[in-house]
């Protein structure tokens, strides 16, 4: 762990970084107005950890820039550097409430310690890993079983894997927890018929319209027909 000091015009400034990356801290002066702390990760890396003065403020970053008010005469940072390995099938995945089927996430790290010296999260907690560290070291894949998933809410949650060996560095992917939808259910309300509620509500009840109207028609000559006859007959 290094540490390292500067001066601003009349503050200290302490930091403690571990991991690849640095902190980028302007000149500050007691009293004076925010400024902004740059979250300097190299490549392949992040910030996983960040405090000032013993309080953690890693929630307060913010597009890899965290602000704050110097109000004191010295700033005492510490900040954790990881490497990220991508996490190549499972991110974005998707879990049916209920279902048997688990979640599978390759990633593009040796997990061969994973179980023994690592660590596993979801949405922030840890797992027993003696429980639910299950690993294939060929396919270099971690698998979370369906009986904890189904203990999870619905919506988007996020998994973590944490390496201390042979390199530190972490994992990480999304997944969703979605209920089943029932197909059968869709189906049965596409098929409900849509009643025609005006007159021409659609060409083919136009068309019936037009034809009952035809028949009426004839219907009517016929009778009238009939009477204009019947009448001559009888004045005959």
């Amino acid at each position: 762990m290094d540490a390292y000091v500067r001066a601003g015009h009349d503050l200290f400034v302490y930091k403690y970084i571990t991991g690849n990356g640095n902190l980028d801290v302007p000149n500050i002066v007691v009293g004076g107005t925010d400024v902004e702390v740059g979250i300097v990760p190299e490549p392949g890396n992040e910030l996983v950890y960040l405090e000032l003065d013993g309080q953690e403020v890693t929630d307060q970053i913010q597009n890899n820039v965290f602000r704050v008010t110097p109000g004191t005469e010295s700033l005492t940072f510490y900040a954790t550097f990881l490497r990220v390995y991508p996490v190549l099938e499972g991110d974005g995945g998707e879990h049916i409430i209920g279902s048997e089927e688990p979640l599978v996430f390759k990633i593009d790290n040796d997990i061969t310690y994973l179980c023994d010296r690592g660590n596993l999260m979801i949405d922030g907690e840890y797992l027993d890993v003696r429980t639910y560290c299950d690993v294939d070291l060929e396919n270099q894949t971690v698998t979370i079983p369906a009986d904890l998933l189904n203990t999870l809410g619905l919506g988007e949650h996020i998994f973590e894997a944490y390496f201390s060996e042979p390199e530190s560095g972490s994992a990480r992917a999304r997944f969703r927890i979605v209920e089943e939808v029932n197909d059968d259910d869709d189906n049965a309300e596409e098929d409900v018929p849509v009643p025609n509620t005006g007159v021409f509500a659609s060409e083919g009840g136009s068309a019936e319209i037009a034809n009952e109207l035809m028949v009426i028609t004839v219907i009517s000559g016929i009778i009238i027909a009939t009477s204009i006859v019947a009448r001559a007959t009888k004045r005959e």
